[in-house]
């Protein structure tokens, strides 16, 4: 009778880790690609798009990805997220290289998002938004913009607190930082988009990194405040060894 009740036990504890694993394997992070006139091509964390099995982190198969496109190819496209998030910063970013089909036109955009922020401790909370743009053999005709929502209803996609809209006309530029609320959970999403035209050479391609950030003055947690409290006898018990000694 113990040996059945210790095997039950044992295969409750079972399941409850296998239901664990797999639901660490979930994400709320996604990629949204579309060009003008097309449709929206999601690629969700660890979706089938996704060659990345770690929470939080989307490296696209651009193979796959470049197969439902037709005037623009990317070379590389990833997102990342910290979700939920530390005590004194939330990040959310996207990288690509994205080239312009011989013959293409028209603009391509990429909106990232995630959800299940915690709202970092500290008064004062903003949003900041930075990015940058590596262009090759384009003509005056390019333009490149970003911007950034915070979503006090934590929703995914969606677009709540705005930043200012930044235009990348030069390698990098970001937004001042706007006042957000104290939500929690929240959710953050980014926006780039692009119109590439030909110039010279090739391949038209702009290579380029954005990052939306919510921050606030940190509050120490207790841990790190009873750390230092215990080293402050320390500290003090050298300073008055190395005075009695220069005495």
């Amino acid at each position: 009778m113990i040996r059945l009740r210790s095997l039950a036990l044992l295969m409750g504890v079972a399941c409850t880790l296998g239901m664990f694993a797999v639901e660490s394997r979930a994400g709320s992070l996604e990629l949204i690609v579309t060009e003008s006139g097309g449709p929206d091509i999601p690629i969700t964390d660890n979706g089938a798009l996704d060659t990345d099995p770690t929470v939080g982190v989307i490296n696209t198969n651009t193979t796959l990805l470049n197969l439902s496109l037709v005037n623009y190819q990317f070379s590389g496209l990833n997102a990342n997220s910290n979700s939920p998030g530390s005590s004194v910063s939330g990040l959310l970013s996207q990288q690509g290289t994205v080239q312009l089909v011989a013959g293409g036109t028209g603009s391509i955009s990429i909106l990232a998002s995630d959800v299940d922020y915690s709202a970092p401790a500290g008064p004062g909370r903003t949003m900041t938004n930075t990015g940058t743009a590596l262009y090759s053999n384009t003509s005056s005709g390019t333009t490149n913009s970003f911007q950034s929502w915070y979503n006090g209803d934590n929703a995914l996609g969606g677009k709540g607190t705005p930043s200012p809209v930044v235009t990348l006309t030069s390698t990098s530029d970001g937004s001042s930082a706007v006042g957000v609320g104290s939500d929690s959970p929240y959710g953050l999403t980014n926006l780039k988009t692009l119109t590439l035209t030909a110039g010279v050479g090739s391949p038209v391609q702009d290579q380029y990194a954005l990052a939306t950030n919510v921050s606030s003055t940190a509050i120490p947690e207790p841990a790190s405040m009873a750390l230092m409290l215990g080293a402050l006898p320390v500290l003090v018990f050298g300073f008055m060894r190395r005075r009695r000694a220069a005495a």
